[in-house]
C-alpha cells in the first residue's frame, strides 16, 4: 500500500521474494517510519479539481496554505448555487 512512498522517499526499489522478504535496495526490513509527515489533500470539487486522489499523499513542508473559508458552493443534486455558504468558514 505504501510501496511508492516509501521509494519515492527512500530513492531505492522496496521488494518482496518468493519466501515473503521485504527489501529496500539490498537490505531487507521489517517495518519502516517514514521521515516526513504526509497528508490527503481534498480537492474542491471545481471542473478538473485534483487532489490527493490524482496525485496521491502530499508532504507536510509542501504545504503552502490553509482553506478557510467557502468562495463557492453548489448544490451536488441540483447544481444550484448555495448563497447561504459562501462567505462562511471551512470545518
Amino acid at each position: 500500500m505504501y510501496r511508492n512512498y516509501i521509494e519515492w522517499e527512500q530513492g531505492l526499489p522496496l521488494t518482496v521474494d518468493e519466501k515473503g522478504v521485504v527489501s529496500l535496495g539490498d537490505s531487507p526490513i521489517d517495518s519502516y517510519t517514514f521521515l516526513k509527515n504526509y497528508y490527503f489533500v481534498a480537492g474542491d470539487k471545481a471542473d478538473n479539481s485534483r487532489d490527493s486522489r490524482y496525485w496521491g499523499l502530499l508532504p507536510r513542508d509542501h504545504i503552502a496554505a490553509k482553506a478557510w473559508i467557502i468562495k463557492k458552493s453548489v448544490d451536488p443534486v441540483s447544481g444550484k448555487w448555495r448563497y447561504g455558504r459562501i462567505g462562511k468558514k471551512v470545518e
